[in-house]
């Protein structure tokens, strides 16, 4: 149980003590690591993973395994994300399509600079990479809805619209046991038809950094550099390894020059404009921000 508590604490699970307890746990012995399963432990039937290295527990252990030697041992300092500084440009970074085999890269660079990003996530992904939703969220990442499968959403009715959002929410809620309070139509394609029907903040864009389209390092960086500006909210994808290496280049020009890099919440939070079901949002800026559009 001590294990469980500090893997939790380091991890931002948000599981009471009780539940710890009480939660069935079902166990998948890998070769350097132990998957436990918790469940049961409310009445979402919601699982969450503890991935405990054996050097946690080698004490409890009587067979033979093997540890990594890279692995440092958890401690009860969970780490956070650096508090914003109102002083500085706020800007919010946003991942499309993912989770993919470069997310989490993504995100250990992200932390490198104590910067934050929303992923704006699709279902057929989440179900393939589950684990790495969970790791970007225990590492303190915003989840965005992104649509269960990608579909343009203009071409569907209400009750479609609404199945598609709410079918790629239950995949996360069963990963992370939390809803996630973010959307992002696919392709950026709305009319007054469907909006009503997304009974979530809709997240756009004010910077595009045409990732998808030119896969070029020094393209990207061009895009973002050039017309990045405070309150803005930066568009990527999480799909290629030319956006991975821009984020390298990109963070560091950016901090130069006073920028702080934050989720989308955390951006509207600083700037103090209250985020509403079924408004667009292309900024954070209340002047050229589209919100009742």
């Amino acid at each position: 149980m001590k294990v469980l508590k500090i893997y939790r604490n380091n991890n931002n699970i948000k599981i009471s003590d009780e539940s710890l307890e009480n939660g069935t746990k079902s166990y998948l012995f890998k070769d350097k690591e132990l998957d436990l399963f918790l469940s049961n432990y409310d009445d979402k039937n919601s699982i969450t993973l503890f991935r405990i290295n054996y050097k946690e527990i080698d004490k409890y252990l009587n067979f033979p395994y093997r540890i990594d030697p890279k692995y440092k041992k958890m401690n009860d300092n969970n780490q956070k994300i650096t508090p914003i500084d109102k002083n500085k440009k706020l800007v919010a970074f946003t991942f499309d399509d993912g989770p993919s085999v470069y997310t989490l890269e993504i995100a250990e660079v992200l932390k490198e600079f104590k910067a934050n990003a929303t992923f704006f996530m699709v279902g057929y992904n989440i179900k393939i990479r589950n684990s790495v939703v969970l790791d970007l969220y225990n590492k303190g990442f915003e989840l965005g809805n992104h649509t269960i499968d990608h579909s343009r959403l203009t071409r569907f009715d209400c009750g479609k619209v609404e199945a598609k959002i709410e079918e790629n929410n239950d995949l996360v809620i069963n990963i992370i046991n939390e809803k996630m309070k973010l959307f992002r139509p696919t392709y950026g394609a709305l009319n007054s038809e469907i909006k009503p029907c997304i009974k979530y903040p809709i997240i756009l864009w004010s910077v595009d950094s045409r990732d998808w389209e030119s896969q070029n390092v020094e393209n990207i960086t061009y895009e973002v550099i050039s017309n990045i500006k405070d309150g803005d909210i930066v568009l990527f994808h999480d799909l290629q390894k030319t956006t991975l290496d821009s984020i390298k280049i990109i963070l560091p020009l950016l901090y130069d020059d006073n920028f702080q890099v934050v989720s989308v919440s955390e951006l509207f939070k600083a700037k103090e404009i209250p985020l509403e079901n079924s408004k667009v949002y292309r900024n954070a800026r209340i002047n050229n921000n589209v919100i009742n559009n």
